[in-house]
């Protein structure tokens, strides 16, 4: 189906899709906005236009504006007028794309639409990505030393075997991909600290 047309500053719509609209032959469309053009004393020539079928021939058709399109399907039944007006309603409203009728502005407004979709999905994905990482990315208190996550579960862990299970919770952590945080210590000056899931696992061979 062809889309209202932008021409300039001002919007048509093509006799071939007032055709389409309202079941008529688009030669007998074509005869009644002569006629109507000729009982208004309008000189139909200003919305002459024309197009090529699907042979490759060049065809007239016309285009009118808002006013011209309402005028001529007013002669029409209700059904066929109906179909005409809510077809401008959508096309104003933006629930249809308007086709552009210059081939460079048509382009343009082509690139500018695909531009604004990559740009949508790109900020859809940087959301997702940061939804994502928000999700994957263990928040400061859920990271503690060996001696801490034992204090914590009230267990107690000499410094030997604090040792070996901070060893362990490092291997873990690397075979798991999971980040190993530092901390504070007023002996050691920094030490590790592991997530949670990870001394969980470490400490229930306790």
């Amino acid at each position: 189906m062809q889309n209202l047309m932008i021409t300039g500053d001002s919007q048509t719509m093509s006799s071939r899709e007032i055709a389409e609209l309202t079941g008529k032959r688009h030669d007998s469309v074509i005869r009644d906005i002569r006629n109507m053009c000729e009982k208004m004393k309008v000189d139909s020539t200003q919305f002459s236009g024309e197009y090529k079928d699907s042979t490759g021939r060049t065809l007239p058709c016309y285009n009118l504006d808002r006013y011209h399109t309402e005028v001529l399907v007013t002669g029409y039944d209700v059904k066929r007028r109906a179909a005409v007006i809510k077809r401008w309603y959508d096309l104003e409203t933006g629930t249809a794309t308007p086709q552009v009728k210059d081939p460079q502005l048509a382009a343009m407004v082509t690139m500018l639409t695909q531009l604004d979709g990559v740009k949508q999905e790109q900020e859809t994905q940087k959301l997702e990505l940061a939804d994502l990482r928000a999700k994957l990315t263990p928040s400061p208190e859920q990271y503690y030393t060996v001696a801490g996550y034992a204090s914590l579960r009230g267990i107690n862990v000499d410094t030997k075997r604090a040792n070996l299970m901070g060893r362990k919770a490092a291997k873990m952590s690397r075979e798991y991909g999971v980040d190993i945080g530092e901390a504070h210590s007023t002996i050691y000056g920094r030490v590790n600290t592991y997530h949670v899931d990870v001394l969980c696992e470490v400490f229930e061979g306790l």
